[in-house]
């Protein structure tokens, strides 16, 4: 049994895929929202939300949305410059002459 673990334990890092991060965290947010917004209604207070307050909100959440598809686009990017696969599949290739198809993956 010891060996079984051994071998489990070192099999390097486990991938995740992009769209499991994604729906996690948009899960995560969705959340916290619902949270707020239940806190702020048993509490039956009024919110005095200005105008400029209401732009610099919107502003900031579209800047923080922003950031998140920078930050994607920067990692697929790196991935497509090392020549990684970017949705994580197993890459296939073609025979050469001199080797034969029964060696291939």
């Amino acid at each position: 049994m010891a060996g079984e673990q051994e071998t489990k334990e070192s099999k390097g890092p486990c991938s995740v895929r992009l769209s499991s991060i994604v729906m996690i965290v948009v899960s995560f947010l969705v959340g916290v929202f619902l949270a707020l917004t239940i806190s702020q209604a048993l509490q039956q207070r009024d919110i005095a939300l200005s105008p400029v307050g209401l732009i610099s909100f919107f502003f900031a959440v579209a800047l923080g949305g922003a950031s998140i598809v920078l930050a994607v686009v920067a990692i697929v990017f790196s991935r497509v410059s090392e020549g990684n696969n970017i949705l994580g599949s197993v890459t296939t290739r073609t025979p050469s002459a001199k080797e034969p198809a029964s060696r291939l993956p």
